[in-house]
């Protein structure tokens, strides 16, 4: 039980980072955005 837990929790903090990484690039995506139409 534990090996499986640990093994999915791995997977899933790799998910995690990945979609941390993704939001960041679309809030970064969307500021620039705002900051054309602000202009």
């Amino acid at each position: 039980m534990m090996e499986t837990t640990l093994g999915v929790s791995k997977e899933t903090r790799n998910r995690l980072r990945r979609l941390k990484g993704f939001e960041r690039t679309y809030d970064e995506l969307l500021q620039e955005m705002l900051e054309e139409y602000d202009e």
